[in-house]
């Protein structure tokens, strides 16, 4: 007797959980059960996004940002206490006056500082990469050069930047090519000033280079790896250039100070 109403039980209970099972997978099947699945997996998802996000800010960028801000603030209270400091001034009873040519020359000394400082900046960024890729006297054969960019401004081009390309040896190929850009920059322009005692200029530097094969000895720096060149605009800088075309047995050269 107990015997029967275990496997009448047993029956029961398979017939309750296939008759879930029968509901859940029409449910699951059905427009509301995927868009509930759909919009669980995006929840999931979104939450486990959020605390990795979170956590990464919290140990990579946090540690940094919050020094980053301390400075600025730090620097912020500097700069409004010496503005406060030189545009106020007493007058002769006592009272602090705001001059507003004081004010204007701070202005004016605060841009040329900051533009002075970034250009320092970046020559201080560029002289490690110069003293350890720099090739002096170096002797290359190039044959053309192009204008890769340039703003016009009253039929004047500004912020030129030019490709000189060329091979190592005469029987040049593929594997011995070489390409370089000349662009006006703040280490171009203060190596050119030291070592020229002129500034730089790119079409200048670019026109030595005559649309003809040039035996030319070179200054350069910069790396020269064609994959970098390719897909990461990496081309080496030409600082000096002097070219002679190949067969010319002189050179005839014109010393004209009016052009530096």
């Amino acid at each position: 007797m107990s015997k029967d109403l275990h496997i009448q039980f047993e029956k029961i209970s398979e017939s309750i959980k296939q008759s879930a099972f029968d509901v859940k997978k029409q449910y699951d099947q059905s427009t509301v059960g995927k868009l509930q699945k759909e919009w669980t997996l995006w929840a999931r998802f979104w939450s486990g996004f959020s605390k990795a996000v979170v956590f990464l800010y919290q140990k990579l960028i946090y540690p940094i940002t919050w020094r980053l801000w301390r400075a600025i603030k730090w620097l912020a209270k500097k700069y409004r206490n010496l503005w406060l400091s030189i545009t106020y001034k007493k007058d002769q009873y006592g009272v602090m006056r705001f001059s507003r040519t004081r004010g204007g020359v701070v202005i004016l000394s605060t841009i040329l500082s900051l533009y002075l400082m970034y250009g320092a900046t970046m020559i201080s960024l560029s002289l490690p990469w110069y003293l350890l890729t720099v090739k002096h006297d170096e002797v290359l054969y190039l044959s053309n050069h192009s204008a890769v960019e340039g703003h016009d401004r009253a039929r004047v081009k500004i912020n030129d930047v030019y490709e000189i390309t060329g091979c190592e040896s005469l029987d040049c190929s593929d594997q011995d090519s070489v390409s370089f850009r000349v662009e006006a920059s703040w280490f171009n322009e203060v190596w050119s000033i030291v070592h020229n005692h002129a500034l730089y200029y790119p079409d200048y530097v670019a026109a030595a280079v005559s649309p003809v094969v040039n035996r030319c000895t070179i200054t350069s720096y910069g790396v020269r790896k064609k994959f970098l060149v390719r897909y990461w605009e990496m081309h080496p800088d030409i600082l000096q250039v002097r070219c002679i075309p190949v067969g010319l047995e002189k050179e005839n050269s014109i010393h004209n100070k009016d052009y530096r």
